[in-house]
């Protein structure tokens, strides 16, 4: 395979990787030089260098407008430079329309919060060695969590398409090995079912899915256990999430939309001296 790594920022190994969303862009010699979804540019790493502004209708049809390390138009099959420019056209490997159901949702885009439903608890009665709290600190860029926390995993609005990635900390400030579960549940107030998929890191390593990999909360709890924590430790984690533009649903999607509902992802961090019941 071709390809021109105009795009893409990071050194690539040669194979190209696209999120399922997203339309191959080949320059005019045949080479990928990365992708392009109805909300956000890749280069051939995968990585999004820009996304979506706005929209707008003209004379000669739809022109989609994103923005990112540079300015880029999408008009009918052919990426752009907001200049004008020509950067290569787009393949689509199989038609991506945009539905009447899937317009319906961005039209009414869903809510979205998260919600810390517990933090950390020992075995009544048990004798804990050392002077430190039997407590988890859990961090992110803002404040630490505590019981029943709204949190900014979503920043706002999800939709069709939207994927991000949610960074916290947890610290275990005690001089004895902690056994810890990390549970994920969800819930809505539309009564379908969910549109999410997850996929977790831990120390940069994933603890849940994988590169080509996701988990919908559709098919079971996400419950990773047992996760062991060594004496005063740091774990660094990462949930990364994403609502499929394509992803087979367009009836349930259209159901989140039009309701303009609220989705919550409930997390529950437990935990206990490692080797006690």
């Amino acid at each position: 395979m071709k390809y021109n790594g105009v795009l893409t920022l990071h050194p690539f190994n040669g194979k190209v990787k696209l999120k399922r969303s997203a339309s191959r862009v080949l320059d005019e010699s045949g080479a990928v030089i990365g992708g392009v979804s109805a909300y956000n540019v890749y280069d051939l790493n995968g990585e999004k260098i820009a996304g979506l502004s706005r929209v707008e209708q003209t004379d000669g049809g739809e022109v989609r407008y994103y923005e990112g390390y540079r300015s880029f138009m999408v008009k009918g099959d052919f990426l752009l430079l907001e200049s004008g420019a020509a950067l290569g056209r787009i393949i689509r490997e199989k038609e991506r329309s945009y539905l009447v159901p899937v317009i319906a949702v961005l039209m009414a885009v869903l809510a979205a919060a998260i919600i810390i439903i517990s933090i950390l608890g020992f075995p009544e009665g048990l004798s804990i060695p050392g002077d430190a709290e039997p407590v988890l600190i859990i961090t992110d860029d803002g404040d630490g969590w505590g019981a029943n926390d709204d949190l900014e995993v979503f920043d706002g609005y999800i939709y069709p398409g939207r994927e991000g990635s949610y960074d916290f900390r947890i610290e275990n400030p005690t001089e004895y090995t902690l056994e810890y579960t990390l549970t994920l549940t969800d819930e809505n107030d539309w009564g379908g079912r969910s549109p999410m998929e997850y996929r977790i890191r831990m120390n940069n390593a994933y603890i849940l899915g994988g590169e080509d990999e996701w988990h919908s909360m559709n098919d079971s709890v996400i419950s990773i256990s047992p996760l062991y924590f060594a004496k005063s430790s740091t774990q660094f984690l990462t949930i990364e999430w994403r609502w499929p533009f394509d992803s087979g649903n367009d009836e349930d999607d259209t159901l989140a939309g039009e309701a303009a509902g609220i989705y919550w992802l409930n997390i529950d961090v437990s935990a206990a001296v490692a080797g006690q019941e």
